[in-house]
């Protein structure tokens, strides 16, 4: 494995941590990089293979994993605050379906390695630094709709 290019698949690569990990690993030698896009645009980046993909849908996640030996899941359903509070569900049910595909589909093609950020929440506003136990937006909702 020692002369053998890795393939990396880095999922939401046109996001801010795909874009990074795109940004790190498009320059080793060792790596063959694969990034996804879907709604952004693709941008120029050399030793990068882009697929425009729809991870919410199976048949094209299957055809991306085939031959991939690391996953860096950085896509997601995004938008702002405002959907928080009138459509909660926008940001669970995409990133869920997108998810539960791109796992399963590891599992089934014999990925290596699967790096998944899972973060789906900003902190608010602060002056001051703010620690995870300043904030729980379960509670913020409950107040406000319960």
């Amino acid at each position: 494995m020692k002369n053998k290019k890795l393939n990396i698949l880095i999922c939401g690569a046109t996001g801010f941590i795909g874009k990074n990990m795109l940004e790190h690993f498009s320059d080793k030698k060792n790596v063959k990089v694969f990034a996804t896009y879907h709604h952004k645009n693709k941008f120029k980046k050399k030793n990068v293979n882009w697929k425009r993909i729809d991870l919410c849908n199976k048949i094209q996640v299957d055809k991306i994993l085939r031959n991939i030996d690391i996953v860096i899941q950085a896509a997601a359903t995004t938008t702002g605050s405002k959907d928080v509070i009138n459509q909660p569900f926008i940001h669970v049910t995409d990133n869920v379906v997108m998810n539960a595909y791109l796992f399963r589909g590891c599992f089934v093609n014999k990925v290596k390695h699967v790096i998944f950020f899972s973060c789906t929440t900003m902190y608010k506003s602060s002056l001051k630094p703010l620690k995870e136990y300043n904030f729980n937006p379960l509670k913020d909702i409950n107040q406000k709709y319960f």
